[in-house]
């Protein structure tokens, strides 16, 4: 998850854009996003190995894949407004993209899974259309 974080920053700051209400902290292994919008929160998209802390990591974990999810959204919007022939292949709402729960919580590992693939897809055309505006 910390190179898809760390990808998207560095689309986002190549395209010169700026998320709403997160912020991304790309930190390797241990990534995380920041919600700066009213009450300030950080979501770790990383697991723990603490037994008490597993109880609530599920939950905080979710939280923090569908922010990523948003962010996500947001960049492929922005790529969309600027190329109209630019469309992501997976359509994002809420937390779901395509027709997968993003949320580890409650989910299949067989949905989660394509969910996160999907995910990756979407970032990989990101790459693309980055590469493309830089290139012209």
């Amino acid at each position: 998850m910390g190179q898809t974080v760390f990808l998207l920053d560095t689309l986002a700051t190549k395209l010169s854009f700026l998320f709403v209400n997160y912020r991304l902290l790309p930190m390797g292994s241990f990534s995380k996003i920041e919600r700066i919008d009213g009450e300030k929160y950080i979501y770790e998209l990383y697991g723990s190995s603490d037994i008490v802390g597993m109880i609530f990591w599920n939950r905080r974990f979710d939280f923090g894949l569908i922010a990523f999810l948003n962010c996500v959204q947001q960049l492929g919007d922005f790529a969309e407004q600027h190329d109209s022939r630019f469309r992501l292949p997976y359509r994002i709402n809420k937390d779901k993209i395509g027709d997968a729960s993003i949320r580890l919580q409650f989910n299949q590992d067989e949905a989660w899974t394509k969910a996160l693939k999907y995910t990756l897809i979407n970032v990989k055309w990101m790459l693309a259309f980055c590469c493309s505006r830089i290139a012209t």
